[in-house]
């Protein structure tokens, strides 16, 4: 998905992004307060705060940006928009499909990241 400038991160796109009156209330919430989070890049993508981005590119403001520093990007993600949203069931369990298999890739690379490349 591709906002404005910036693209989404593949593991930003697992959570649907914010629609309708709650899109208006975040846009009215970064216009009358400015962008308090910053919008989080990762692989020069947007992993977290497409809606913050967004919304500020609506309202004409510069959003604010920083660079994800940790290991763990889709688990970051993950923790972070479970959190924050008001998911139904049956969108919790959509993406759990979906991230299952993700996970298990992540883990994959850090395993052969550790072991130097060669299987155990």
């Amino acid at each position: 998905m591709k906002i404005f400038d910036l693209e989404s991160h593949k593991f930003a796109d697992i959570f649907p992004m914010v629609e309708g009156v709650q899109a208006e209330q975040l846009k009215m919430d970064i216009k009358e307060n400015g962008l308090i989070q910053p919008v989080v890049l990762f692989e020069g993508k947007i992993l977290d705060g497409r809606n913050r981005y967004r919304a500020s590119m609506e309202l004409g403001i510069t959003p604010k940006f920083e660079e994800y520093k940790g290991e763990k990007p889709l688990e970051y993600v993950i923790s972070g928009n479970l959190k924050r949203r008001h998911l139904t069931a049956d969108q919790r369990a959509v993406i759990a499909q979906e991230v299952m298999p993700m996970l298990e890739e992540e883990a994959k690379k850090r395993q052969a990241t550790s072991t130097g490349g060669n299987k155990p």
